[in-house]
């Protein structure tokens, strides 16, 4: 009898846009703000070259000169702290870079399982870096010259355009990260803009000076808008006579048209909303994770990850030592894993061995293994799977055609009843993994021929995501988060909008009693070679991820 389809007409996220947004923007700064060493070497820096900046431009003369007889030191010097404090102010979204390609893969994860939507992501990760651009851009703006006389009136908008051109070239960065394939090609890459835009900001080369076919980086580089922006607000200013205002807007080919201050406000503004764009590109369309396969259809054999993994190697060592001693116990095992498949039994194991029945050797009879939990039946819904010869087909290595003439997968038909625990074996690198990537949808290179039909009917990627629960080899969450926060997270997100809060609250609970994470819960889950979950823990907490949604 075909079940009924569940979800088939839901939509693709559970929740609204807004309220999804909030929910991500929250978490977003949270986890940056989480990094407490993080956080406190930036205001550190930005102290520290503040005061630097501030100390070594300490009284600078107010007296700027007016013809080229004159000393040009006042004029030099002025230049010299706007250039550094703009670069500087500019460039803090460099030590962005390497947390978005950490953030990459958690991304990936959540994104392949509809928790929100990509645009929400690349918004929170905008908003979540604002306090700290107040933060260092009010820390440097009053450094800016050592007299505050020298911007007069227009302070606010000297300490706007300072916000303004952080958060622009931090998005730059972050965009530039989204679509590099690693860290060493991201930090090159950032290297070559960040060269770029301190040797045609302006200041290294003046405008009247930059090659006619090298003019263009000058008109792209957002320092080079906000350093122009910058030098006609200050030498625009009341401070300043009007005979020293041009000469010193001249002795580095600036014109005076105050009109450029706010044009390069809003050129900045355009830019920051360009590169968000071109992250939401780099995170839809490309994808570098290596898991489930690039997008450039190359071999990416997830089992051979297994081959050199020391937590395989040791649990095969483990269960080969253990075979021999359980062959004389296999009729048994088979009786209690057709009592575990029986629909009609009792709620999933919470895996207490006190409640599990042992098979008695000497017997023949079958016995039934009676768990115990606090989740059951009702709050799941029931699904068949059935492939009929299922292919998956890559490119080979070399090949210059760019046919798919290598298959990893060759007619492979099978089901998993509703009910039942159905175990694929093999050993490593015999497909196991590459088989249950595609029939969950996460292969986004090569081809895939064959039928997936879930309860019946052709399987669905929105549909199959609300009913099932992938966990996968690898477990990927963000380190700075807890384990309850994790499991609230995929809850609050993944379960449908009209599930009250306090009811989806309450499932989080049992599953943290089911899994034994109680003494866990409210633990970072950090990176197991500092000190983080241990892989036993970070593996739990990736089941229960999948069945908190």
């Amino acid at each position: 009898m075909r079940r009924d389809l569940y979800a088939s007409d839901a939509p693709v996220y559970s929740n609204s846009f807004f309220k999804e947004m909030g929910m991500v923007v929250t978490r977003q700064v949270s986890l940056a703000f989480r990094d407490i060493e993080f956080v406190r070497t930036r205001i550190i820096q930005a102290v520290v070259v503040g005061v630097y900046l501030g100390s070594l431009f300490f009284q600078l003369d107010p007296q700027l000169p007016t013809s080229a007889s004159e000393d040009q030191t006042p004029t030099i010097e002025r230049y010299g702290v706007l250039f550094a404090t703009f670069i500087h102010s500019a460039l803090a979204g460099a030590s962005q870079i390497p947390v978005v390609l950490t953030q990459r893969p958690v991304f990936y994860k959540q994104s392949d399982s509809f928790f929100f939507r990509t645009i929400n992501y690349v918004i929170a990760e905008a908003l979540s870096v604002l306090p700290m651009a107040f933060v260092e851009t009010t820390l440097l703006s009053n450094s800016q010259t050592g007299e505050p006389s020298d911007v007069g009136g227009c302070f606010m908008l000297y300490w706007f355009l300072m916000l303004v051109l952080n958060i622009s070239t931090g998005a730059f960065l972050r965009a530039l990260a989204s679509l590099s394939p690693s860290p060493s090609v991201g930090q090159v890459m950032s290297g070559l803009c960040i060269a770029s835009v301190c040797i045609f900001s302006g200041y290294i080369l003046t405008f009247d000076t930059i090659p006619p076919w090298f003019i263009w980086i000058y008109w792209l580089s957002p320092t080079a808008w906000g350093f122009r922006a910058g030098v006609l607000t200050i030498f625009t200013s009341n401070a300043f006579t009007r005979e020293q205002q041009d000469y010193a807007l001249q002795l580095f080919g600036i014109e005076r048209d105050t009109t450029y201050i706010w044009a390069g406000i809003l050129w900045l503004i355009g830019y920051t909303i360009v590169s968000l764009c071109a992250s939401y590109v780099g995170y839809v369309y490309l994808r570098f994770d290596g898991s489930g396969g690039s997008g450039n259809g190359a071999v990416q054999d997830s089992d051979a990850e297994e081959r050199n993994d020391p937590d395989v190697m040791e649990l095969e060592r483990v269960l080969t030592e253990r075979s021999a001693s359980e062959l004389n116990r296999e009729p048994n095992i088979k009786a209690a894993a057709a009592a575990l498949a029986d629909p009609s039994s009792s709620s999933t194991s919470d895996f207490k061995s006190s409640s599990t029945t042992r098979p008695d050797p000497a017997s023949s009879e079958e016995v039934d293994l009676h768990v115990e939990s606090s989740l059951n039946k009702r709050d799941f819904i029931p699904a068949d799977l059935e492939f009929r010869d299922l292919w998956y087909s890559v490119k080979r290595p070399g090949d210059k055609r760019g046919t798919y003439s290598l298959s990893l997968l060759k007619g492979i038909t099978g089901f998993a009843e509703a009910g039942t625990l159905t175990a694929l074996m093999g050993s490593s690198g015999a497909g196991k993994s590459t088989l249950m990537d595609v029939l969950a949808l996460r292969k986004t290179g090569g081809r895939i021929e064959g039928e997936v039909l879930v309860n019946g009917r052709p399987q669905d990627k929105t549909t199959f995501s609300r009913i099932i629960g992938y966990v996968e080899q690898n477990d990927i969450h963000s380190p700075k988060a807890t384990v309850h926060e994790a499991l609230i997270f995929s809850a609050f997100l993944r379960q449908p909008s009209d599930i009250p809060r306090a009811e989806k609250e309450a499932f989080v609970e049992q599953v943290i009693e089911t899994l034994r994470l109680e003494p866990i819960r409210d633990r970072p889950i950090g990176f197991k070679s500092a000190g983080g979950l241990s892989t036993e823990q970070a593996k739990r907490l990736t089941i229960g991820v999948e069945l908190a949604a």
